[in-house]
């Protein structure tokens, strides 16, 4: 398990597509930064605004090829079966890719991370320990959002063995249902439901501001079961499905 771990992550740094994203996704954030700067908001407040305005965004096309690296190639050139048909597990096929997604989602996250820290020491912004809290708090939420929607989105891979459905599948996940849950409230029978707050996003949302206003233990108890429920529900979904799933060898 630990080698095809090692070989899946070597094989995806190898890739220019994984470091030429990453590059892009920074100037953009550059950019964003010149862009507060010249609008002379030259405060800690306008400049995590427009970060958390962005950060979704990066974080999603961070999310799409860490995906892409992980699940397409392997259903591409049948990497995968080739491995399960030599005897390994399918229980720890799922698992690994899991911990693929993880620690690469983590790798470019974090590295915007530790990039942004950078920037805002040598800038001549004097963010408030508040605003530093809020932004980088926002990160780290952000980058377990867009895991979850990358794990449920996952079983569309196993499922049909189709790239587009799968991409289809991550983008619907990260916008339209919950975009579709916040129209529902429109609805007067469905108001009062409130389906959006069950939603992934929904339940993230209010640990980011659990977090952000000091409620630190109800902040992990939504998160415990928003990986319950929705990361470990994916991964128990996927394993099922695939164990049984005919392959051809």
């Amino acid at each position: 398990m630990r080698r095809l771990l090692r070989g899946d992550i070597r094989r995806i740094l190898r890739k220019s597509i994984f470091a030429i994203f990453f590059v892009l996704m920074l100037l953009l954030d550059v950019g964003i930064c010149c862009f507060t700067y010249f609008k002379r908001l030259h405060t800690g407040f306008a400049f995590v605004n427009d970060q958390v305005m962005v950060i979704p965004m990066i974080f999603f096309v961070f999310s799409l090829v860490v995906f892409m690296g992980v699940y397409a190639d392997e259903f591409k050139s049948m990497t995968m079966i080739g491995v399960i048909g030599r005897g390994f597990s399918r229980e720890k096929m799922v698992l690994v890719k899991f911990i693929d997604s993880l620690l690469l989602l983590i790798l470019q996250t974090g590295g915007f991370a530790l990039v942004l820290f950078i920037g805002i020491k040598l800038s001549p912004l004097n963010l408030t320990p508040d605003e530093m809290k809020y932004l980088f708090v926002k990160i780290a939420i952000e980058t377990f959002l867009v895991l979850g929607y990358m794990t449920m989105a996952a079983f569309m891979f196993y499922l049909t063995n189709n790239t587009a459905v799968a991409v289809f599948s991550l983008l619907g996940l990260s916008f339209l249902v919950g975009f579709g849950l916040k129209i529902a409230n429109i609805s007067p029978v469905l108001r009062v439901l409130h389906l959006d707050r069950y939603y992934l996003s929904g339940l993230v949302g209010s640990a980011f501001a659990d977090i952000i206003i000091g409620n630190g233990a109800a902040a992990a108890g939504v998160l415990i079961l928003s990986a319950v429920i929705y990361l470990g529900g994916a991964l128990l979904v996927t394993t099922l499905y695939f164990s049984k799933k005919e392959l051809d060898f």
